[in-house]
């Protein structure tokens, strides 16, 4: 599955947590924090498509979604 499918953050459902695990989380660095006052950002390139954002987001905010 990796490879195949990149994050995406429903943003609705984001509650721009302070400490955002899966900013804290993610092994390629994909998730990042550009300004405090919106949610935070995902480097497509550098997703992997791995899901552990999935896992980690208290609210379910985060999606994998299959490339195009």
């Amino acid at each position: 599955m990796t490879g195949t499918y990149v994050s995406s953050i429903l943003v609705e459902k984001c509650k721009q947590c302070e400490v955002c695990p899966p900013i804290k989380e993610c092994p390629s660095g994909a998730f990042q924090r550009i300004d405090p006052d919106y949610p935070p950002f995902i480097d497509q390139e550098a997703c992997m498509g791995c899901g552990v954002c999935v896992e980690v987001c208290p609210y379910r905010a985060v999606i994998l979604v299959k490339k195009v």
